[in-house]
């Protein structure tokens, strides 16, 4: 058993989608940034050692759950997080076998398309695996648990993007197939994150999103039997721009294939961007710009609310703004090449109606050890 000690927090950050939005699960790369906003789970205390129940408070939203980890744990409703975070961990050989209480809280918007429940799952796995074995768990292996307590266990469907950013931290990369390339920072990158207050359900508009593009993404499929969105002869200008697939017009007739196959180019170039000798935060912007257009135009995932915020935030000097997570509703996000420019896109911003947060970018998961400070 380890000896973690009551004030032991673990910390998990949120996330903004740069580029990528609505693709993962498509098979597209993203590149997405932690932020500096997330959810801590606060030790409090092991209970005896022959009290078998996990007692977790959520001050946030004025509730208390007591988990009885004798028996096998059944799901109460479908999207049990800390239920499934439990029994993910014990298939992987890490067991829960005495109780103790934890409080969660939170300075993310909550449902709102920062990944709140995804830096909940991280946090709370990055917990129980101190809790019960002690030892530093891989950033990687630590989001692909969370993966499976979010996404597989109920079905759902989302992608990987959001638990690895906020496990591993910083601006990354992230492919498919659970790889991933850090990227570096540009050094005069801020952000306004800001919450529209427009409520969302994000994993039913999520559902509802993909199984639309997947159906456009099948018509064009029997019409070009060869067709692979994520393919490079289709995944590029020159066939795009034909703005064809077997002699129909795919921005007419296929407007979410159309739209996803542009912001696959588009994360192609930001990638090029960041990996270039000196990023640009113009150049960047400008991509992220073009991003949201397609949001906002094809996928239709945006509100006026949310696209009066992206103008005010590029009216007061944003390099780039747009919406972030699933849409229809939530948050949107801007970049800022200084300190004073995120002010005064802070202040457009909640001019607009939203609610402004500036942050910068975060490191990823940690346990904030209460007597020896920040640990992995």
């Amino acid at each position: 058993m380890t000896t973690i000690k009551p004030g032991t927090v673990s910390f998990a950050p949120g996330r903004i989608c740069l580029f990528g939005e609505h693709q993962d699960y498509l098979k597209f790369p993203v590149i997405a940034a932690s932020i500096d906003l997330g959810i801590s789970i606060e030790f409090l205390g092991f209970h005896e050692p022959e009290d078998k129940k996990i007692t977790i408070e959520m001050p946030d939203i004025r509730v208390k759950r007591v988990v009885d980890i004798a028996a096998p744990l059944a799901y109460q409703g479908r999207r049990d997080y800390i239920a499934s975070s439990i029994n993910v961990l014990k298939r992987a050989g890490i067991v829960a076998n005495r109780g103790f209480t934890a409080r969660i809280t939170g300075t993310l918007p909550i449902n709102a398309g920062a990944s709140s429940s995804s830096a909940l799952i991280v946090a709370w796995l990055n917990l129980l695996a101190q809790v019960y074995s002690g030892e530093p768990v891989d950033p990687l292996r630590r989001a692909r648990w969370a993966n499976q307590a979010e996404i597989v266990e109920f079905g759902e469907a989302g992608g990987f993007m959001d638990h690895v950013t906020s496990s591993v931290g910083g601006v990354l990369f992230v492919r498919h197939d659970f790889t991933i390339e850090r990227l570096p920072v540009p050094k005069d990158m801020l952000v306004v994150l800001a919450d529209s207050l427009q409520k969302k359900q994000t994993v039913d508009d999520l559902r509802r999103l993909r199984s639309s593009v997947e159906g456009q993404v099948s018509s064009v499929k029997k019409l070009d039997g060869g067709f692979q969105i994520t393919a490079p002869e289709y995944c590029n200008e020159q066939f795009v721009s034909a703005n064809t697939s077997a002699g129909l017009k795919l921005k007419q007739d296929f407007p979410l294939v159309y739209a996803n196959l542009q912001n696959g180019i588009i994360t192609k170039k930001a990638f090029a961007i960041f990996t270039s000798k000196e990023p640009s935060m113009v150049a960047i912007g400008d991509l992220v710009n073009q991003h949201f257009a397609y949001l906002r135009d094809y996928s239709r995932i945006s509100t006026d609310k949310i696209t009066a915020m992206v103008e005010a935030a590029l009216g007061a000097g944003a390099a780039g703004a747009k919406i972030n997570g699933s849409g229809f509703g939530g948050t949107m996000f801007a970049l800022c090449g200084s300190k004073r420019v995120q002010d005064e896109v802070a202040a457009a911003v909640a001019g607009a109606g939203g609610k402004a947060y500036k942050v910068g970018i975060s490191s990823g998961a940690r346990i904030v050890d209460a007597a020896r400070g920040h640990r992995g």
